[in-house]
């Protein structure tokens, strides 16, 4: 009985898994403009206005960081690998 319970609430927990989580956490505190110290819209000011950059840029960081977070871009990179 004991076993069935610990295997009900079975969740591995390992470095690199917390390391990940931590920084992708940074990467969505830049995305949404929580997190100060670096200009997520600088690689975008050449193309289009500052404000707008930086909305842009800082939801692609967003975006990004939510894949890494459910590991949507390995679904997707295993998917292209079985298609071709």
């Amino acid at each position: 009985m004991r076993k069935a319970a610990a295997k009900l609430f079975e969740f591995e927990l390992s470095t690199t898994s917390v390391t990940r989580f931590l920084v992708v956490s940074y990467f969505i505190g830049l995305g949404l403009g929580i997190v100060r110290g670096v200009d997520v819209g600088a690689l975008a000011h050449p193309f289009v206005p500052a404000p707008v950059a930086d909305v842009v840029v800082g939801g692609l960081v967003l975006i990004l960081s939510f894949m890494a977070v459910s590991y949507t871009h390995l679904r997707a990179h295993e998917t292209s690998r079985a298609i071709a």
